[in-house]
């Protein structure tokens, strides 16, 4: 089942797993029994609480959960999951390329930023900021020195 899927992808299990105790467990009921015990966070591989948002891990739980309705009519249809899945991806498409967006437009600020901020130091220290002036400085932020450190060994 679809459901059975979209649980395998949030535990990174297989259906059926070997439990400490060393005996097999359905991971439809494993997930189903700890997700009335504990949150959801508790729940889930690390790997997806590192990689996704808490709303769409409870967005994606909630699905499954519904997929593994007992009764067929109580499960969502195929189409209904995948409209479910597609506007989550969509949503999730958005808001990245929205923090992109916002990305390149502070680097653009932080950028422009310490160019006015090295030209007031030049000028308060009686120093032309042109390059092409004999007694020009260099100017030097924190951003560079984290930049020019990335190939360093540790």
């Amino acid at each position: 089942s679809f459901g059975v899927v979209l649980v395998e992808l949030l535990l990174r299990r297989e259906p059926i797993f070997t439990t400490v105790t060393g005996s097999g467990q359905n991971l439809s009921n494993y997930f189903l029994w700890e997700l009335k015990a504990r949150p959801i966070k508790e729940i889930v591989a690390a790997q997806v609480c590192e990689e996704a948002t808490e709303e769409e891990i409870k967005s994606v739980s909630s699905l499954a959960e519904m997929c593994l309705m007992l009764r067929s009519e109580d499960r969502p249809t195929m189409k209904q999951v995948e409209m479910t899945l597609q506007f989550l991806r969509t949503k999730r498409l958005t808001s990245s390329h929205a923090a992109a967006e916002n990305d390149e437009e502070m680097q653009s600020l932080l950028h422009t930023r310490s160019e006015v901020s090295c030209e007031s130091l030049a000028n308060n220290l009686g120093v032309s900021a042109n390059p092409e002036s004999g007694n020009s400085h260099k100017c030097y932020s924190l951003e560079q020195e984290f930049i020019s450190s990335i190939g360093l060994p540790r």
